[in-house]
Order: structure tokens, then C-alpha cells, then sequence
């Protein structure tokens, strides 16, 4: 499968692991595609719930929690992906894009 060109402006950080994500999900896909997928979503998710925890975030505390509480259960999804492979990205994928949705 062909990877999609880079875009001239600059993406939302949430478009990348769902393009991942939509490659691994696809025929075809290969373990290395799905291990890409879930260690660029993990990491993205670390650095987001590491930021939103930190004391310097003046984003309102609940808006926080809910942020924390969607990344744990993102991780842990990735995790389930990980261990099971009859387990696909689609509520992952559904998730992210509602996120991305959200940042537009």
C-alpha cells in the first residue's frame, strides 16, 4: 500500500495515527503496520496525558480528568490490539476521529 504524500500545512497531531491506524486496518496490512500504528498512537497518548496531568495545564480540571480518562482507555485498547489479533482499530479509530472532528 501506497503511503499518502505529506501535506503542505500543517497537520492536526491527531491525523497521523489515524492514517496509521486506517493502513493497518486495511487487507493487506502487515504485523509491522499494525506496530507502527500502536506505537506512534501510544506514544502520542503518553505525551498528551503527561502534558494534561502537569501542573503548568490551565485547561479546567474536569476537561483534564475526561481528557486522561479517553487516553487511558486509548492506551489500553492499543494494548488489547496488541495481544489479540483478531482485534481491529475501529473503535480506536472512531474515537480519534470524534477528537479530530473536535480540534477543526
Amino acid at each position: 500500500m501506497q503511503k499518502p504524500a505529506p501535506s503542505a500545512a500543517t497537520p492536526n497531531p491527531i491525523d497521523m495515527p489515524i492514517t496509521l491506524m486506517e493502513r493497518a486496518a486495511c487487507a493487506g496490512a502487515t504485523a509491522a503496520d499494525t506496530a507502527q500504528a500502536i506505537m506512534f498512537t501510544t506514544k502520542l497518548w503518553a505525551v498528551l496525558i503527561e502534558d494534561v496531568m502537569g501542573p503548568q495545564n490551565a485547561l479546567p480540571r474536569e476537561l483534564r480528568a475526561q481528557i486522561v480518562s479517553i487516553g487511558i482507555w486509548i492506551l489500553r485498547d492499543l494494548e488489547r490490539i496488541r495481544d489479540d489479533p483478531t482485534k481491529d482499530f475501529a473503535d480506536v479509530i472512531e474515537v480519534s476521529r470524534a477528537i479530530q472532528k473536535g480540534l477543526q
